[in-house]
């Protein structure tokens, strides 16, 4: 997250930037009471590091989307993508406001947000290669939506897709070497 940021090892390995880390690792483990308790006093005490509040600032975000409080979570991600000093910043905010549009169903905002961090990040780092893999999915139509299949259907209808394809390949085969045999015995 950090390191998709723009942050050199150094930062991350900092005691700010592995209160950061350890932030957002609550927020992936669920306890996001804490993480948002955690983010909101590093957002105090880093009112003089800019780049760093940034990056509070989503790890904020996400601790209030998981909460359920999505509107202000997607304001306070929205507002670090618009601080285009820091691409790469902003493209993680990108990243995380395309992952919002995703489970908020708008997936048209979805692929406008990762379209960003493609754009923005000349590199292929983990978050473009990331942001790209989303946008193969949302584009092949592979995403999730409510009123969409799930994956385990998904995975069937393949499943019975390959086997005619596989079934057809056998028949064909057979009728080819019936043919070569007869042509032989010619």
């Amino acid at each position: 997250f950090m390191l998709d940021a723009g942050f050199p090892h150094e930062t991350v390995n900092s005691p700010v930037g592995q209160e950061i880390v350890h932030g957002i690792n609550l927020v992936r483990n669920g306890e996001v009471e804490e993480a948002e308790q955690l983010f909101a006093m590093m957002k105090k005490s880093l009112r003089d590091k800019t780049q760093l509040l940034a990056v509070a600032e989503l790890g904020h975000s996400a601790a209030l989307f998981r909460k359920g409080q999505k509107e202000l979570a997607v304001r306070m991600a929205y507002s670090v993508s618009q601080q285009k000093q820091w691409p790469r910043i902003s493209s993680v905010a990108n990243f995380l406001l395309g992952r919002y549009a995703e489970k908020l169903g708008r997936m048209d905002k979805a692929r406008q947000n990762y379209l960003e961090v493609v754009r923005t990040v000349p590199f292929r780092t983990p978050l473009v290669i990331m942001a790209g893999s989303r946008l193969k999915q949302l584009d092949s139509g592979r995403m999730n939506t409510a009123d969409s299949p799930s994956r385990p259907e998904m995975r069937q209808d393949r499943r019975e897709k390959v086997m005619e394809i596989r079934k057809d390949n056998r028949q064909e085969r057979r009728q080819d070497f019936q043919e070569r045999r007869t042509d032989r015995r010619r």
